[in-house]
């Protein structure tokens, strides 16, 4: 059976301390409380951790996206 794949173009971002984390998302500089107004995001981020980046880009497989964290 063939994979479908999709074109895509998408970022996802989070706030965790695992080690796949760590490995293969891109990390910030500064902390959250640095770049973001927080009074804004109603507890949803904190401000002395770092939001990691991940980008996908491409020709990618068609499926789901799971983040262990």
């Amino acid at each position: 059976m063939a994979r479908c794949t999709q074109q895509r173009d998408h970022a996802l971002y989070c706030q965790a301390s695992s080690a796949d984390i760590k490995m293969n998302w891109k990390e910030p500089v500064a902390l959250a409380a640095g770049y973001l107004n927080l009074a804004t995001l109603h507890g949803a981020v904190t401000g002395n951790a770092h939001i990691y980046k991940r980008s996908f880009r491409g020709e990618l497989a068609n499926e789901e996206i799971v983040v262990l964290a």
